[in-house]
């Protein structure tokens, strides 16, 4: 919105049957939320689920790991499409410290992801591996 208001100064000692009006005009400028909020929120709690739902898949199904792998991947391509969108700013912006949380959220899903297939298909009484 805008808004104006007027100010009259009063008359210089140079010209004194004159007076000043000045128009103040406040603009208020604001940023729509709505398409951030849809456009990546949304999208990122929906990779993380999908990302998590690979547990849901038996260990010896090849796609689990894939799955996880996927869901990262597309977690860091959208953060690199709306990052493009947004303006730079030197301080940690919460569209910064949401994709921070959210990717590593997507981390420790593929991380608990290759664990698990690890000690699902190891074989060995022993866990060090043999380098």
């Amino acid at each position: 919105p805008v808004s104006c208001i007027e100010h009259i100064y009063p008359p210089y000692p140079m010209s004194p049957e004159e007076d000043w009006p000045v128009l103040m005009y406040n603009v208020t400028i604001g940023r729509s939320w709505q398409p951030y909020a849809r456009g990546y929120i949304l999208l990122q709690v929906m990779l993380n689920i999908v990302g998590f739902a690979a547990f849901w898949l038996p260990p010896s199904c090849g796609e689990r790991m894939s799955l996880s792998i996927t869901a990262m991947l597309a977690a860091v391509a959208a953060e690199v499409v709306i990052a493009a969108n947004l303006p730079a700013s030197a301080e940690l912006t919460w569209f910064q410290k949401f994709n921070m949380v959210s990717l590593t959220y997507a981390f420790i899903s593929l991380l608990e992801c290759v664990a698990v297939l690890y000690f699902f298909y190891k074989k060995k009484d022993n866990l060090i591996p043999n380098w």
